[in-house]
């Protein structure tokens, strides 16, 4: 919808068609007039319309340069979302070889587990072994008869000590006699 909106400006009346508001229009006005004011109270050989287009030049620059802040800004938001496009797909990488690295981790700690049980069944497999030889070499050295047969006997001994004595072949009497 079409406002007409009238504003005084350097003492000239003036009605403008606008869509925008009221409110906005009336605030450009009264910042125009403020301007042209200013020039007019500084410089009184200047005239209103040259004072207009002083101000119509500054506010050309003050536009130029906010486009060009603006353009900067844009270009500056699009690099930030660029970079961010980056750090997101380099995060994502990160938690792809995160959570790879986790599968071979639980991997190797499962193969870990498994080679120290078998490491601990072999070495007791093996401490069996060494037992069971180290029983077998202690049943030999008590029992030195190599036909394995043992007896039981007492000594006979001219002292007739009567000791009993485990009696080997070969066995000699502990008073040095010689009978068994």
């Amino acid at each position: 919808m079409v406002n007409k909106v009238r504003v005084n400006i350097a003492g000239a009346p003036y009605a403008i068609a606008t869509t925008d508001s009221e409110k906005y229009i009336t605030s450009l006005a009264k910042k125009l007039d403020e301007d042209i004011a200013k020039l007019l109270d500084g410089n009184e050989n200047l005239s209103v319309t040259k004072a207009a287009v002083f101000c119509a030049m500054d506010y050309l620059d003050e536009y130029r340069k906010s486009t060009g802040s603006a353009e900067n800004m844009r270009s500056q938001i699009q690099s930030y979302i660029a970079d961010a496009a980056h750090a997101k797909l380099a995060e994502d990488k990160a938690k792809a070889e995160n959570e790879t690295l986790r599968r071979e981790n639980a991997a190797l700690r499962e193969q870990l587990a498994r080679l120290k049980a078998k490491q601990d069944r072999e070495k007791a497999a093996q401490t069996e072994q060494e037992q069971e030889k180290q029983r077998e070499q202690n049943v030999k050295d008590r029992d030195p008869c190599p036909g394995g047969q043992r007896r039981n006997a007492a000594c006979r001994c001219v002292q007739r000590c009567r000791r009993s004595v485990s009696g080997f072949f070969g066995f000699q009497c502990p008073h040095q006699c010689g009978k068994l």
